[in-house]
């Protein structure tokens, strides 16, 4: 994604419900958190990110066993 330091770009596609998505396209099981995923900046986002992604990955670890 292009960008500065700070994080993404601020344009149309990359803010809002066109943030990259939690879930690699390309890598299964790989998930992406911090603030530059759903749900937005910032550290509480950020925190919250981190939950989400900690249960997708039980879910994919309990669906794998």
């Amino acid at each position: 994604f292009k960008g500065n330091a700070y994080g993404l770009a601020n344009t149309l596609r990359q803010t809002a419900f066109f943030k990259p998505a939690m879930k690699s396209k390309k890598i299964k099981n790989l998930l992406f958190t911090g603030q530059l995923t759903v749900p937005g900046p910032g550290v509480p986002p950020s925190l919250i990110s981190g939950q989400v992604a900690a249960q997708e990955a039980i879910k994919m670890l309990v669906k794998e066993v």
